[in-house]
């Protein structure tokens, strides 16, 4: 379509190269503090790229791998790898990045820990997460997703989560939301960080077609 031939990268791999790429980064100084042990490990051949591994640990106990497939075609890369990433102290690696949730969104005693995995396949405009398993503190989510790019991109997601126990988050959003109301009765015009969150989700989902299945178990 006239959008994907607009932002075509014009990807190539040749297919007269062979050749391999081991490289490993003890330490990586960014934002204060410090990434560990990163590791590329990655071969061409026949106009293919093999990733046997890419990770590093980042701060906030966290670490990131993949690995899989890439090659191109019309102009394009194409994806077929498979991603893990994980965080023994979420809320460490969040405030790194500068995304720390404030205690108004989201209680202090959550986001300690992260495991996710996903096999991710397709191009930039057209992408599929499968065997998508994310576990979250004590819930866990389980699904996949599938994103389209286009005039109105479009975004489907099916999960299913397992002991989602909403009393851990929502007490503080809902105090923070009542505070909010109370606030624009007295004439406060002071934001809160739930209403502009949700704001900014919609404004962001307002510009696309989404269509989301969810079941909840025990």
């Amino acid at each position: 379509n006239a959008q994907s031939d607009a932002t075509r990268t014009d990807f190539v791999l040749p297919s007269a190269l062979n050749g391999a790429l081991d490289l490993r980064v003890d330490l990586i100084e960014w934002r204060g503090q410090v990434m560990r042990n990163g590791n590329l490990s990655a071969t061409l051949a026949d106009a293919e790229i093999t990733v046997a591994d890419a990770s590093i640990e980042l701060p906030g106990t966290a670490s990131i791998q993949v690995s899989g497939f890439v090659r191109a075609e019309e102009g394009w890369p194409v994806l077929d790898l498979d991603g893990k990433a994980s965080s023994r102290n979420l809320r460490g690696f969040l405030k790194w990045i500068d995304a720390e949730p404030s205690a108004g969104l989201v209680p202090p005693s959550r986001l300690n820990a992260l495991s996710a995995s996903s096999r991710i396949a397709g191009t930039p405009d057209h992408m599929v997460f499968n065997d998508v398993d994310v576990t979250l503190d004590t819930t866990r989510v389980t699904g996949s997703a599938e994103y389209k790019s286009g005039t109105i991109p479009r975004i489907d997601i099916d999960a299913a989560f397992t002991n989602l126990d909403l009393d851990f988050y929502l007490p503080a959003l809902r105090e923070n939301l009542l505070s909010s109301s109370r606030d624009q009765d007295s004439g406060t015009q002071e934001s809160t960080a739930p209403s502009t969150a949700l704001a900014n989700l919609d404004a962001f989902l307002s510009n696309m077609e989404t269509q989301i299945k969810v079941s909840i178990g025990s």
